[in-house]
């Protein structure tokens, strides 16, 4: 979610996440919008939500869902023929100025300064990052070793049925098939 102030107007954002259902009643209603649609590596997101344990969905079931879910949204946001910036989850934590500024850019509004740093003076985010470990990473701006979790977590058997579901949508959203010679173990599986 961003908001910002421009020439005077107050600028808000809406963050979707799974609900994809509910982009079509609130484009329909909203002429004026323009969306970032950010994407995240979907092997690194099954590791996310199972740890986390927001979906108990086999990987692959996952993987097909994720897909789906992607492909509906650049449908959707098509739809109505508003503006879209895509970015990648993966280039926030590479290069978080440059990300952060192209979208500030692309929503027409000024930079923020401290945009990348404003972890550092929300009283509300130190408390919730000491409240639980699914919160920790609120403490910093951003988890730079957020990515490419598959490598040192699963194995590259693992990954190949999750690649294979996939298909072409791997390519088709910025991601590259997994290199086998850089997976860590050969034994560890999905939890």
């Amino acid at each position: 979610r961003l908001q910002a102030d421009a020439r005077g107007g107050r600028v808000g954002g809406v963050k979707f996440g799974p609900s994809w259902d509910k982009v079509r009643p609130f484009l329909a209603q909203t002429t004026w919008s323009r969306a970032v649609f950010q994407r995240r590596d979907p092997r690194d997101v099954i590791i996310s939500v199972r740890r986390a344990g927001f979906n108990t969905m086999e990987p692959e079931r996952y993987a097909d869902y994720w897909l789906r879910w992607h492909r509906e949204m650049r449908a959707a946001l098509g739809e109505y023929g508003i503006p879209v910036m895509e970015t990648r989850y993966e280039d926030l934590l590479q290069r978080p100025e440059d990300t952060v500024d192209g979208i500030f850019d692309f929503l027409g509004v000024a930079p923020h300064p401290d945009a990348v740093h404003t972890y550092h003076v929300d009283e509300d985010q130190r408390r919730a990052a000491a409240a639980s470990h699914m919160w920790a990473n609120v403490a910093r701006p951003l988890q730079t070793d957020n990515h490419e979790k598959f490598y040192r977590e699963w194995n590259a058997r693992d990954i190949a049925a999750i690649e294979a579901v996939l298909g072409e949508g791997l390519p088709e959203f910025g991601y590259a098939p997994a290199d086998p010679e850089r997976f860590e173990t050969t034994d560890r599986v999905p939890p």
